[in-house]
């Protein structure tokens, strides 16, 4: 089921873009695209909610960069090929996965990471081998992929943004991001976190939590879900073994939904 409505999500670009430089928010076709991109891994219960602050921008020249779709439906099949810098969207990091040669497209490993360990067996072994290039080819590492989400999914674990918009590395000024992390709350992400209904929410990133103060409090209290702020992967300047007690903390929560 099709979460999206499109008369909120419209109603949430508008009230996002008066908070941005003009021209400078992403097309409302990305949108659209991360909410199909969203849907297709909602689980039914979600159980855990992951709430990052946001996708990284997409420029439109970035979206209209064309998928190798043959390689992509040796694992999975009748899947979107838009490409839009998000996890879900699996040529974001794989640029085998794309027929032209995209820019800075490294994609985000750590929240891959994430994923390991939230669908880990336990905590003294994550299984991030199963993500790195550094220990994985090409297509066994897309097939890990694929299965990684699958299981996301049988788990009832769901990553969405904060934001609906790309503020990561789209809007440099703190302020700016946190108006737009809560008008996209305030006209969008509450709805859609009130109708899921979590049972566990883990906040990535201390900046998220900030910026929605206590409108993530209300909104827990009133679906009685309880909350967790943990570091965002990038933002953690800690030693190796304060990162690894991070992701192990992402494993304990997850663990109670197998």
């Amino acid at each position: 089921m099709i979460w999206a409505i499109p008369m909120l999500l419209e109603k949430a670009y508008d009230s996002i873009k008066h908070y941005l430089p003009k021209n400078s928010a992403e097309s409302f076709e990305v949108l659209e695209q991360i909410q199909e991109y969203w849907n297709i891994w909602k689980p039914n219960p979600v159980n855990v909610l992951l709430l990052a602050e946001s996708h990284v921008y997409t420029s439109q020249a970035d979206f209209e960069v064309k998928y190798s779709k043959i390689k992509l439906e040796t694992f999975i099949k009748n899947y979107p090929t838009k490409f839009v810098r998000l996890v879900y969207c699996f040529a974001y990091g794989e640029p085998d996965l794309l027929n032209e040669t995209l820019a800075d497209n490294s994609g985000t490993t750590q929240f891959w990471k994430i994923f390991c360990a939230c669908t880990a067996k336990n905590e003294s072994d994550l299984a991030f081998r199963r993500i790195l290039k550094s220990e994985t080819s090409f297509f066994p590492r897309l097939r890990n992929k694929v299965n990684i989400l699958n299981e996301l999914k049988r788990r009832g674990i769901w990553l969405i943004d904060a934001s609906l918009v790309g503020i990561y590395r789209g809007i440099d000024d703190p302020e700016i991001k946190a108006k737009v992390i809560r008008a996209s709350w305030d006209n969008y992400i509450n709805n859609l976190i009130t109708e899921t209904h979590p049972k566990d929410i883990i906040v990535i990133g201390k900046g998220v939590a900030n910026a929605l103060s206590g409108r993530l409090q209300n909104t827990c209290t009133a679906i009685n879900a309880k909350y967790t702020i943990l570091p965002q992967p990038q933002g953690n300047r800690g030693s190796s073994e304060e990162q690894m007690a991070t992701y192990r903390e992402y494993q304990r929560i997850c663990a109670k939904y197998v």
